[in-house]
């Protein structure tokens, strides 16, 4: 699943940087009955990202086309 989420990031976002697939063992996947991946989607610390997609609408629905496709 995660590995979708990846190949669709290139999609969506062909101009921002991908920080990669990584491995934990959070309480919050381990303790689940179905499938399960945390996505992360941009910083609100990083000025042009907060900007372009965090507090906009259309950004924020670009982020939950690109989860939603991935799906």
């Amino acid at each position: 699943m995660a590995e979708s989420v990846e190949a669709n990031y290139k999609n969506f976002f062909p101009n921002e940087r991908w920080r990669g697939i990584r491995k934990k063992n959070f309480y919050v996947i381990k303790n689940t009955s179905m499938p399960a991946i945390l996505v992360e989607s941009f910083f609100m610390d990083t000025e042009a990202e907060c900007k372009v997609y965090l507090m906009s609408a259309k950004g924020r629905d670009k982020i939950a086309h690109w989860i939603y496709s991935s799906i």
